[in-house]
């Protein structure tokens, strides 16, 4: 067996910059409402502020939405029959690619929120001791199928990571 991509869901990504947005319109709801009522005595009653707190929740939002997309697009995920390899590129020419071994790894894990379910995607949880924290491989497409094929891998590599992991 070769090498395999783990497919990404556009969704996840979708959802997230449309999850910011929603959050920062109730917020400039909200901030106009307060702003309307902190300076109703005004002659302007805060519009200027108002305006301000609309440009900075639009423009903060749109600065969010592109650095998501670019940081989504920027890492892939691959598995091997031996390895997790995960491919990263750093600024315009470079690049890294981190090679997780199955014998290092303890349990993996998949998780999906609301949106995950309704739209097929979510997050693979790796844990491996000799990391401070999980392993994150983030909006799988299809992630109960794609954990299904990295059991496999785990479990065909016949060491003491088909025997020790724990597959939830």
């Amino acid at each position: 067996m070769e090498a395999k991509l783990l497919h990404r869901s556009r969704s996840g990504l979708e959802s997230k910059i449309i999850s910011t947005g929603v959050i920062a319109l109730i917020l400039g709801l909200a901030a106009t409402i307060v702003i309307s009522i902190m300076f109703s005595w005004t002659k302007n009653q805060g519009w200027f502020l108002i305006a301000g707190t609309w440009l900075i929740l639009f423009f903060g939002w749109g600065y969010t939405a592109i650095r998501s997309k670019i940081r989504w697009d920027r890492v892939r995920y691959e598995i091997t029959p031996e390895s997790i390899i995960i491919y990263e590129k750093a600024g315009k020419l470079g690049g890294s690619k981190t090679v997780y071994r199955y014998e290092s790894i303890i349990s993996v894990r998949m998780t999906q929120d609301y949106l995950g379910k309704r739209y097929g995607f979510g997050d693979v949880h790796i844990v491996i001791p000799k990391l401070d924290k999980e392993l994150v491989l983030k909006d799988i497409d299809r992630p109960d199928q794609q954990l299904n094929s990295l059991q496999a891998n785990i479990e065909a590599r016949g060491s003491t990571a088909a025997t020790h992991s724990l597959i939830n």
